[in-house]
């Protein structure tokens, strides 16, 4: 999931959308993984309106969140 293009989709309306898309649908660890991808960018997305949609969906920094644990 490492990826240098990972800060412009978080950035961008359309990949920030598949970005979120896919915190909805992935589960166990391949959700941990996209979370603990998109933690570093965190500070960056906090200023945004698509960003702060990815906040609430991983729990806003401290928890992965509910689907982390499934």
């Amino acid at each position: 999931m490492a990826s240098p293009q990972l800060a412009k989709l978080l950035q961008g309306s359309y990949g920030n959308y598949v970005i979120q898309s896919a915190l909805n649908v992935s589960t166990g660890k391949l959700h941990q993984s996209v979370v603990d991808s998109i933690r570093p960018h965190l500070p960056s997305l906090r200023g945004t309106p698509h960003g702060r949609r990815i906040i609430q969906k991983i729990g806003g920094g401290g928890s992965p969140g509910p689907r982390a644990m499934q």
